[in-house]
């Protein structure tokens, strides 16, 4: 049973845990760019003053974004799953919210050989 977490679901803001690095990697803005980037730095505000507060973004297609929200919509997410994610997130960001290099998305071309891949 999980007791006395703190979490964030993003929404719209944010859709992918990369994304929190808003000066390296960027998602589709409908709202405008001054906006979109004031939301995630309200996001990074708020990661650094809640030490222990959880991102969850609703469209992460990465393990980060499945095994979350996966286990809190079966009501399966564990302290396990929790610490898990924190390591996951101290892998990926720096105090700033840079992201580290070698967890930056990249492009995977399509395994037929077509011209529609897929980034990781």
């Amino acid at each position: 049973m999980l007791v006395d977490h703190r979490f964030l679901l993003t929404g719209d803001a944010m859709y992918t845990i990369r994304h929190l690095a808003v000066d390296q990697v960027r998602a589709i803005q409908t709202g405008g760019e001054t906006r979109y980037v004031d939301s995630i730095r309200r996001i990074q505000w708020l990661r650094r003053e809640l030490p222990e507060l959880l991102v969850l973004t609703s469209h992460d297609h990465t393990e980060y974004g499945e095994r979350l929200i996966t286990g809190l919509a079966t009501g399966q997410l564990s302290d396990a799953d929790l610490a898990w994610a924190k390591s996951y997130e101290q892998a990926t960001f720096d105090e700033l919210a840079n992201i580290n290099p070698a967890r930056l998305p990249r492009f995977v071309p399509a395994a037929d050989g077509g011209s529609v891949g897929h980034a990781e």
